[in-house]
Formats: C-alpha cells, sequence, structure tokens
C-alpha cells in the first residue's frame, strides 16, 4: 500500500520555526497528500491558523512532549480518503 503522508518533524526547532515549516510544507503539499508532524507540544495557535486556511487536521498525544499532527486541505477528500485509510483505528 502508498503512503501518501509527508513527513516532518519539527520537534527539536526552537519556536517560530515548527510553525513557519509546517505552513511552508503545506503550500507544497501535492493534492491527494496529507502532512504527518511530529511536534514537542500542543501547537494550540498553529489550530487556529489551519481552521481559518481551510484546512482539516487531526491531533494525537503521546504524553505532553509527544504530539502528532496530520494536516490536509478541506476540500482534499482524497487527501482525508488516504489519512482514514492508514489510520484505521481513529
Amino acid at each position: 500500500m502508498k503512503n501518501f503522508a509527508v513527513n516532518l518533524d519539527v520537534s527539536l526547532l526552537p519556536a517560530p520555526e515548527p510553525m513557519q515549516r509546517i505552513i511552508r510544507m503545506l503550500s507544497l503539499l501535492p493534492k491527494g497528500y496529507y502532512l504527518s508532524v511530529f511536534h514537542r507540544k500542543k501547537p494550540k495557535p498553529l489550530f487556529a491558523i489551519l481552521e481559518q486556511q481551510n484546512y482539516d487536521f487531526h491531533h494525537e498525544s503521546n504524553g505532553e512532549e509527544q504530539h502528532f499532527i496530520f494536516i490536509w486541505p478541506s476540500l482534499d477528500t482524497q487527501a482525508k480518503s488516504h489519512f482514514l485509510a492508514e489510520h484505521q483505528s481513529l
């Protein structure tokens, strides 16, 4: 099965680099793909920006320092389908 995730680890970057890199990667995201981000904290300001810019996302946490954010354009139903297929336990 093909993986449609574009992985981005921003866990070691100082602020504001994580948000800047995430926004930049979203602008380069191919249709049908979603961004999979590993972050050291829950980026609440990013969530508001994503909603304003018409992105859907799913957030998971394995503790206070391990956050996974999956992001795709709201209108990209193919990217959402790929995300759901690759994360069937959700």
